[in-house]
């Protein structure tokens, strides 16, 4: 146990570094489940721009194909 800037501070005796507080745990688990939240949301985003992409891109297909078809049906008159 240490004195340091106004606050007894627990030290751990094997490597003398601080062991963290209740508080300072909490502050720790807070921001790794904060960034645990952003990826996973980022994620989500990402794979909602692929399907739109993808489906984008088969509606493109599809509409060429319907537009090939007609212009074949037009040339044949």
């Amino acid at each position: 146990l240490r004195w340091e800037e106004g606050r007894l501070v627990w030290h751990d005796p094997a490597t003398g570094r601080p062991i963290a507080s209740l508080a300072e745990e909490r502050a720790r688990a807070d921001a790794e489940l904060g960034a645990r939240i952003l990826a996973e949301e980022l994620a989500r985003t990402e794979r909602g721009g692929r399907i739109l992409a993808e489906e984008r891109a088969r509606s493109e297909a599809a509409r060429a194909r319907e537009l090939e078809a007609e212009l074949r049906r037009l040339r044949g008159q």
